[in-house]
């Protein structure tokens, strides 16, 4: 790698911490779902990942790749730092390139699973608005997973992390300020004619996880963290077998169900869904008794043990 290359690719996640697989905080994550969701789970030992562009936010994904297309080719001071027509064209050709095999191919096996940072000293019984808009109203469960368990290859194509909230014009700006970042390195290692193009291919991998990892800052009561599937990085297909459907009331949907156990794109050998689990939390009107034998019973059948004893109630005094 080039040191033009090197200084591309600091300058560009100076703000991103991709360790991603490993990264340094490790929270509990809790996944809102409903009580037939976790019965797939527990039953079938995996986990459903959606396809972003399905999502509640209508911007998911497409907004942060199309303004970083509109800042990256309409900017000034790259193009200035480029020197010659030439060289300009070979960046905008290489970016147009990269961007259209992108959008047009490789974004379409990019999937996520969601989850809300989880505080069980603070909101042991959950957060309410979640509950509502994912946990059935109220009648669904939380998943609570320990992420110091989720340790992947470092040329894992998934990548976990915070969502990022901020308005339409704090993301127009963050986009302007790392191509300008762009210019500046160009222009201080003047590359040659047949290294320019690495500029743009550092940019575009950068946008494609800005587009993942930040949403308009109305969702930022979520404390949404990732875990994101990157079909692109997958280059040994090694979760290509793993990509199905779904069908629902709205027709057919992608899904990628991964499979909860040890696997050749994870560490560790004995990784099951019992030692991701944290806990089990029961939605507040499922606070009968006999709702929470009839949960114990299905992950007893599942053959989960160790989750029928981390099954807990929400205290929250919610009637839907």
């Amino acid at each position: 790698m080039t040191d033009f290359s090197d200084a591309c690719r600091t300058e560009l996640w100076r703000d991103f911490d991709e360790s991603t697989a490993y990264p340094k905080l490790r929270p509990l994550l809790a996944h809102y779902t409903t009580l037939p969701v976790l019965e797939k789970i527990v039953m079938n030992n995996e986990m459903w990942f959606s396809h972003p562009l399905l999502m509640n936010d209508s911007e998911e994904m497409r907004w942060g790749l199309e303004q970083g297309q509109r800042l990256f080719l309409s900017n000034e001071n790259i193009m200035a730092a480029c020197g010659s027509d030439a060289r300009r064209a070979k960046l905008i050709e290489d970016f147009n390139s990269r961007y259209i095999q992108y959008t047009h191919m490789e974004a379409a096996s990019t999937y996520v699973a969601c989850f809300c940072r989880h505080d069980d000293a603070n909101e042991r019984d959950g957060i309410l608005s979640m509950w509502r808009g994912y946990g059935g109203n109220g009648s669904g469960v939380a998943l609570i997973f320990d992420t110091q368990y989720i340790n992947a290859r470092e040329d894992t194509p998934f990548v976990l992390a915070p969502i990022v909230y901020l308005s339409q014009a704090e993301r127009t700006a963050h986009i302007t300020a790392q191509v300008n970042s762009l210019a500046e390195i160009i222009r201080a290692h003047n590359p040659p004619d047949d290294q320019v193009y690495l500029a743009s291919g550092w940019f575009m991998e950068r946008l494609k996880l800005f587009s993942l990892f930040t949403k308009h800052n109305g969702f930022s009561e979520e404390r949404e963290w990732r875990l994101a599937y990157m079909g692109d990085r997958d280059k040994d297909g090694l979760f290509h077998d793993m990509i199905g459907y779904f069908i629902t009331d709205r027709g057919a949907q992608p899904k990628l169900k991964l499979k909860i156990g040890p696997h050749p794109g994870f560490k560790d050998p004995e990784l099951t869904l019992e030692k991701l689990a944290h806990s089990v939390l029961l939605g507040p009107s499922l606070a009968g008794r006999l709702n929470q034998l009839a949960i114990e019973r299905m992950l007893m059948l599942a053959n989960k043990p160790k989750l029928r004893m981390a099954v807990r109630v929400s205290g929250i005094p919610y009637r839907a």
